[in-house]
Formats: C-alpha cells, structure tokens, sequence
C-alpha cells in the first residue's frame, strides 16, 4: 500500500532548550488546525511532525502548513510497504511525474 504523507520541520523553537516541550505542543495545536478541516492528523516525531491525510487534499494541506508561525519547511513524503516490487513501483511513479513536468 502505498500513502503520501507531509514532513514538516521546524526552526528555532527547538533551541528553546526547558521550554521546548511547551513549544513543540503548541506548533503541533497550530499544525492540527491547519489541516483539521482536510482530515489531516498529525503526529510529533523528534525535531518534526508527520501530517497524514486524504492524498486528495496533499496540495491544500501543504499550502496550509508553510503559513504556520514556526514552520521552516513542508515536505511531501511517499510511504510503501518494505515490498522490492511496490518500491519499484512507486518509484516508476515518482520519476514519470518528475519527468512529465
């Protein structure tokens, strides 16, 4: 099975050293309300967040994401079984859409 997911990174707030917890869960709240109304869920990873969500609002939920305050960068990310012959796929995929733009 193959899913497109967002990695999100982010920039200074994790210098903030005692106060970096506080920090990363509010981003997260604020990543949360920008994809809510996408069905987006997001999941806090160190140093970065997951958004996950319907493939078909990947474009609406990555413009959402690069306005939130704290957000350094927005990364789609394509996700597949540890399967030779569906990396394959995917990656057939990948490169003739990079090819058709």
């Amino acid at each position: 099975m193959i899913t497109t997911d967002i990695l999100v990174r982010y920039g200074e707030l994790a210098l903030k050293g005692r106060n970096r917890g506080i920090f990363e869960l509010q981003l997260q709240r604020n990543l949360k309300a920008a994809v809510q109304s996408y069905g987006g869920k997001v999941e806090r990873l160190h140093g970065r967040f997951i958004v996950s969500g319907p493939t078909k609002n990947l474009e609406a939920m990555l413009k959402n994401l690069q306005r939130v305050f704290g957000v350094t960068s927005v990364s789609p990310v394509w996700k597949t079984d540890l399967i030779l012959e569906q990396i394959k796929i995917l990656s057939d995929q990948l490169v003739e859409s990079c090819a058709a733009d």
